[in-house]
């Protein structure tokens, strides 16, 4: 089971992009009211209620044991790949890790971690939104713009009518991507802290597109809780050097 979403990554990954499409879809035109209220209001301010969205949202995300949904197949798929690069080292280090798995209880622990991450994701996905209505507000505001000028200028940002602009395309894969490569790698490390591997080499994928800031990491060990530090961006990033990364990591086995 965990080595078919291994292998079926790229096309749970489409799913994960498609699910935040739907979502998007779905929570625009109440944004949309909202946004025209405030801003008929000469308001900035941005407040509307979409936990019942959201919770459907995330519940479908997620899915359960008997059904997981496409971030769990990618928590589990990083899991097992987790456990083919420890075994890949059982030669030369034969009792440094347990490689008894017990794949059940392995994805029963997937489902209680990934509950807080749903909360983390929704936050970060619907203020990303809000931040982008308002600013876009705040400019029809001062540029002096009608009701329909600034509603034109947010059908770059929202569905509207079943529209969906390359921008908000564009995002939706982003999401896809990166949220796919995240908890693929969550899954990897939960694999090998449970083995007793608690650290970890950064690698990049050593094509002409690593970024900078990637390329800076490439080799680089650390403990998998505290993150390896970007010289580039002055703090440590753990998962992700930043969204649309590509990146994995290699096991550092205790002696």
């Amino acid at each position: 089971e965990f080595k078919e979403y291994w292998r079926n990554f790229d096309e749970i990954d489409s799913d994960l992009g498609s699910l935040w499409l739907d979502f998007h879809k779905s929570i625009s035109p109440t944004l949309m009211e909202q946004a025209i209220k405030s801003f008929d209001s000469a308001s900035d301010s941005f407040d509307v209620d979409l936990s019942e969205y959201e919770q459907a949202f995330t519940d479908s995300l997620v899915g359960t044991r008997e059904k997981p949904g496409p971030i769990m197949q990618l928590f589990l798929a990083g899991t097992y790949s987790g456990n083919e690069a420890l075994k890949k080292n059982k030669v030369a280090k034969p009792r440094a890790v347990d490689l008894d798995a017990d794949w059940d209880l392995l994805a029963e622990e997937a489902l209680e971690h990934l509950d807080s991450y749903r909360l983390e994701l929704i936050k970060d996905l619907t203020t990303t939104t809000k931040d982008q209505i308002i600013g876009v507000i705040r400019t029809g505001i001062e540029l002096g713009w009608t009701s329909d000028q600034l509603a034109e200028k947010l059908q770059d940002i929202l569905v509207v009518d079943g529209v969906v602009s390359e921008r908000v395309e564009q995002r939706a894969k982003l999401i896809g991507d990166t949220e796919s490569i995240k908890s693929y790698n969550v899954g990897a490390f939960n694999r090998w802290k449970k083995a007793g591997a608690n650290r970890a080499v950064w690698r990049t994928v050593n094509d002409q597109m690593v970024c900078p800031v990637c390329k800076d990491l490439h080799g680089k060990e650390a403990d998998i809780d505290e993150g390896w530090y970007s010289r580039t961006m002055k703090r440590n990033v753990k998962e992700l050097a930043h969204p649309g990364c590509r990146c994995f990591r290699k096991p550092v086995l205790p002696k």
